[in-house]
Parts: C-alpha cells; sequence; structure tokens
C-alpha cells in the first residue's frame, strides 16, 4: 500500500525563505535532507553527501530538475520535509502532515533551556536561542579577542549586556554565520558560495571560528541525546534565524562585515 502524501501546511514564519538567495536556500536544503554518514547509517549517495533514509524529496523529479542552481521552486517541499521532521512519525500519519516552524523552535529551545515566553515573536525567540549559544563562546574568548573585534566593547560588558546581540548588530551576525558554518562542518556539509563562505576568507574568521565552533559543539552534544529529528531540527532553526536577519540587509550593509 502506497503511503499518503502528506500536506504542507501554512507557515507565515517562513514566507520570507522566498526572498532568500539560492546559495542559502541550498544549504539549508542539505541541512534537512543530508546526513552524516559516521555518524548514523545513512549510506545513499547524494552528490557530496549522504540522504536522509527518512525523507522522499531527493527521489522526485522537482528535486532532481532544480537542485542546486533553481532552489526557489523547491521551497515550499523544504518546508513541508522540515515541518515532518518536527513532527512524531506516528502523529504525522494520522493528522496527514507536520508541525509549523514555530513549533519547532519551542521544541529547539526548550531543549536548549533558553529562556522565553511561548507568546514572544519567533524572531525573539530565535534570537534569545542564538544568544544562548554565543553566551558559551564569549566566555571562552579571551578579554583580547573580544575587544579586537568587538570595537572595543569589553568580554564582561558584553556578557552582562546580551540584549546588545539583536539582529540590527554586525558582530551578533558575524558570530551566527560561523555558527552556521560549524554546523555545516560538522555535518559534512561543503559551503562553496553566498555570504558565509566569504566570510570564511576573512580576517574574522579566524578569530571566532574556535570558540563558536566549541560553543556549537556543546550544543550539538545535547541533541545527540534527543535523537536523529533534533539533528534536523537544531540546524536547520539556526540557519533559518541567520537568514531571516540576512534578509532584507543591503548589499553595502553585509560588505561592511568584512571591513
Amino acid at each position: 500500500m502506497l503511503e499518503k502524501e502528506k500536506k504542507t501546511i501554512n507557515d507565515p514564519d517562513l514566507l520570507f525563505l522566498n526572498r532568500c538567495d539560492n546559495d542559502d536556500l541550498k544549504l539549508l536544503s542539505d541541512f534537512i535532507l543530508i546526513g552524516n554518514n559516521k555518524m548514523w547509517i545513512e549510506k545513499y549517495v547524494h552528490r557530496e553527501g549522504n540522504v536522509r533514509w527518512s525523507q522522499r524529496l531527493t527521489d522526485k523529479e522537482i528535486y532532481k530538475s532544480n537542485y542546486p542552481s533553481n532552489m526557489s521552486v523547491l521551497v515550499p517541499e523544504l518546508i513541508k520535509q522540515l515541518q515532518l521532521y518536527g513532527g512524531n512519525s506516528i502523529f504525522n500519519i494520522f493528522r496527514g502532515h507536520g508541525i509549523c516552524y514555530r513549533e519547532i523552535l519551542i521544541k529547539v529551545a526548550k531543549a536548549q533551556k533558553v529562556n522565553f515566553n511561548k507568546s514572544q515573536p519567533t524572531a525573539l525567540i530565535e534570537t534569545f536561542l542564538l544568544q544562548h549559544i554565543l553566551r558559551t563562546a564569549i566566555e571562552k574568548m579571551s578579554p583580547d579577542d573580544v575587544l579586537h573585534f568587538s570595537n572595543n566593547i569589553s568580554k564582561d560588558v558584553l556578557l552582562n549586556n546580551m540584549s546588545l546581540f539583536n539582529a540590527g548588530n554586525p558582530l551578533f551576525l558575524k558570530l551566527t554565520m560561523i555558527a552556521v558554518q560549524q554546523l555545516a562542518e560538522k555535518q559534512g556539509l561543503k559551503i562553496a558560495g553566498g555570504l558565509i563562505a566569504r566570510f570564511m576568507g576573512s580576517k574574522w574568521y579566524t578569530y571566532l571560528t574556535g570558540p563558536v565552533g566549541w560553543a556549537v559543539s556543546i550544543a550539538w552534544s545535547i541533541f545527540d541525546a534527543f535523537g536523529p529529528a533534533y539533528r534536523v531540527m537544531f540546524p536547520s532553526v539556526v540557519t533559518i534565524a541567520f537568514l531571516r536577519m540576512k534578509v532584507d540587509k543591503s548589499d553595502e550593509t553585509l560588505n561592511q562585515l568584512f571591513s
């Protein structure tokens, strides 16, 4: 008996993905669809990685025809696949769909023990999650390293005023880019283009990689105990939070990150 096709539920928090760059959408797609066979049993050849056995999107013609150069066409399918990972497989069968992104975000934030209120806007909960992860990175940095790239804001000031880290803060965006890059490395994914690839060649990359990578590893270790679905949800949520921060910023603003 053929499995009934699941539905995509309306997800207003992800509508902005239709305005994202192709390279960004490819990276998000890879986080959702490609696993790391060093960590678990996923041995289906998928270009430069291994597709997750629990998804069916890579078998579809729409995926084969548009990956990796026309990713905007795949946005609805990617949203559906993420929703299905967020929902319990058994429940998905009975209701015919997964759960919305906001519910996935709240699951991830709770697992990380982030201090937030469920009534708060989605973007704010994303910010609190990133602040929680990046606080660990700042704690690992030396005072001199913090002063070097934070416009002379001291380590103590940053740690005591994490609200300074918000979507409009260039340092916050830099740290989040490194977090996404480190998650990709942990998954065995290659970032070939886009803003993150440019940033990897900048002077800031060397200063930030070690502490942020350490923080990401600590956060990741929590999800190893939660099971495979969380190892999809966690990097996907961090990537979506990064893309939301970036999507409406001008080229001039983004180029200033490298100055």
